[in-house]
């Protein structure tokens, strides 16, 4: 938000929460209230649309989860507005930590090593550092089951989750 108010933009947020966090930036123009995202996918979408109907944006910007959700109505956005997005194919791969972790190998980019494990025997089988973390496929770490720091059990192959918190 801050990049784009000093390149003189007026950026509009969309949020459920009145005390948003970026509601008070300075370069926050106005917040508009939504329904939740998480709980109401839909109904978020009808209030961007609706919004998009009654005022003129020059784009979207999804910042977080719903870039999901925009990418997959693409054609109902941009038929008001430029989005901010590439096309739901090349987005959903990217999307995918699995999927994102293979784009950095092709193009031979650094990333932190990492295994996509379908269980723990595959998981204690392949990992050959500590500590572990744990993360689903897709997903922002406020809405998904939180990643475990793992510590091998003592002369065993087995993982229990220690009390840190990853992301």
């Amino acid at each position: 938000m801050t990049g784009l108010g000093l390149a003189g933009f007026e950026v509009e947020i969309v949020d459920p929460n009145p005390l948003a966090l970026s509601r008070f930036s300075r370069w926050c123009a106005r917040l508009h209230r939504s329904p939740s995202f998480g709980r109401d996918p839909g109904g978020y979408l009808d209030a961007v649309l609706g919004l998009l109907r009654r005022r003129r944006f020059d784009v979207l910007f999804p910042a977080h989860e719903q870039a999901y959700l925009f990418a997959r109505h693409r054609k109902r956005l941009e038929a008001l507005t430029h989005l901010a997005l590439p096309d739901f194919d090349l987005f959903e791969r990217l999307q995918s930590k699995v999927g994102f972790a293979r784009v950095l190998e092709e193009l031979h980019l650094p990333a932190p090593p990492s295994v996509v494990a379908q269980d723990r025997a595959s998981l204690a089988a392949r990992v050959t550092r500590y500590p572990v973390f744990l993360k689903a496929a897709f997903g922002t770490a406020g809405h998904l089951p939180r990643a475990f720091t793992l510590r091998p059990r003592a002369q065993s192959r087995s993982f229990a989750p220690s009390s840190r918190r990853g992301s």
